[in-house]
């Protein structure tokens, strides 16, 4: 993590506002996994924020002058190389990471549809972010379809928030 994502990863967790497109995900799947950032979450959730705090701390202040210090040359070659090599490089590295965690080829199909996708999206001028939140989020917001149409399926409770029974 690059020391302007973690100075983006700060009002996240603090606000519940992402500051780009990559702490927007990470807000999507804290909230899938039951994480709700905002102003009270250290309070309700201080053993999961804390640790997070630290990292963050440890990740600016000491990861960032030693990967510089060391691979400082390195980054300067990775430019120079040519980009469709490098985009090769990391799309089969993406997709060969894709089977090693699932050992699914439909998986592998997936991932190559949504890179193709994604690639679309930019050309036209969309975020892409868009489509990866609409993806971890959607099966979430599925068990909410049925509000709209069976009001009594929700109740309001104390904090004036829609719960399902």
């Amino acid at each position: 993590m690059t020391s302007g994502r973690v100075g983006a990863m700060v009002p996240m967790l603090s606000f519940g506002i992402p500051g780009d497109g990559v702490t927007a995900v990470v807000l999507g799947v804290l909230m899938v996994y039951g994480i709700v950032p905002g102003l009270d979450i250290l309070t309700r959730q201080m053993s999961l924020v804390a640790p997070m705090y630290a990292a963050l701390l440890i990740s600016a202040c000491v990861l960032l002058p030693v990967s510089l210090m060391i691979f400082g040359p390195l980054y300067i070659k990775i430019v120079r190389i040519n980009r469709i090599v490098l985009y090769s490089a990391i799309a089969i590295i993406a997709i060969s990471g894709v089977y090693a965690a699932t050992t699914s080829v439909f998986q592998m199909v997936v991932a190559v549809f949504v890179g193709i996708a994604v690639y679309f999206l930019r050309q036209d001028g969309y975020p892409p972010v868009a489509l990866i939140l609409g993806a971890l989020l959607g099966p979430l917001f599925e068990g909410y379809k049925n509000v709209a149409k069976n009001p009594l399926a929700c109740r309001w409770d104390e904090s004036n928030s829609i719960r399902m029974r």
